[in-house]
Parts: structure tokens; C-alpha cells; sequence
């Protein structure tokens, strides 16, 4: 994954063990990318974020309506945006 300088990509797996142990192989020569597991400040996360990439439920659009983060439809637009800025 290339780097786009300056920028950070955070990924929570929640308590998905199996998903970020295949992430931190996948990432671990990316030291710009952080894979996490379970976290208690997604609220903190989300409010530092520039962009959100995420499978929004009802909770998630809260959350996002509070940090004021705007989500796109991410199932149809992930693969764009990987393509044209995330992936080398």
C-alpha cells in the first residue's frame, strides 16, 4: 500500500481476532497503516478522522452525525477510492 505522505490509516477490526492478525501480515510493512482489535474510543477515532470507510448501520450514522463525519456509500465506492488514492 503506498503512503500518502502525511496521512495515517487506522483500522478497527472490533473483536474480529482472526481478521486483524490477517491485517497486521497483510500491513506490516506499512508502518503509516495501524490495524486495531476492539477499542472503547471509536468516538475519538472517528473525530480525528478526515474520511470513514465503513458497512453504516443506524449506529455508525450516529456516531458520524455527532463527529460530524459524512460517510459515502462505502460499499460502492470503496473500490474507487482504493484505486485512485490508497493503493499503489
Amino acid at each position: 500500500m503506498a503512503a500518502i505522505e502525511g496521512q495515517q490509516i487506522v483500522i478497527v477490526c472490533g473483536r474480529n481476532e482472526r481478521r486483524k492478525q490477517e491485517l497486521d501480515k497483510v500491513f506490516a510493512q506499512a508502518p503509516h497503516v495501524h490495524v486495531l482489535g476492539y477499542v472503547d474510543n471509536v468516538a475519538a477515532l472517528m473525530a480525528c478522522a478526515d474520511m470513514l470507510v465503513t458497512k453504516a448501520g443506524g449506529l455508525h450514522r450516529l456516531q458520524n452525525h455527532a463527529v460530524r463525519i459524512t460517510i459515502p456509500n462505502a460499499h460502492h465506492n470503496l473500490m474507487y477510492i482504493v484505486r485512485s488514492c490508497v493503493l499503489a
